[in-house]
């Protein structure tokens, strides 16, 4: 969760994504634990804020009711997928 480095390539813009979601988490000031958790979460609405922020053919997609865009969360330990609304 700390980092001294610097991101670069296809891993810093990954990281520039994740980032928001994951300072967000941290002002809630719980355990290292519930700040992933909740970073995770955050992160999948953003990105979701994101794309149809930023797509054209999405929000037309959305807006006449062709497209709905699911937010879930895969759990790579249990095979788990939950929904995030």
């Amino acid at each position: 969760m700390e980092s001294k480095g610097r991101t670069e390539g296809n891993i810093g813009a990954i990281v520039k994504r994740i980032l928001p979601a994951v300072e967000r988490a941290r002002k809630e000031g719980k355990s290292s634990k519930d700040i992933v958790n909740s970073a995770i979460v955050k992160n999948v609405l953003l990105q979701r804020e994101y794309m149809i922020k930023n797509s054209t053919v999405i929000r037309k997609l959305i807006k006449a009711k062709e497209l709905q865009v699911i937010t879930a969360i895969y759990n790579l330990e249990s095979g788990e997928v939950s929904i995030v609304n």
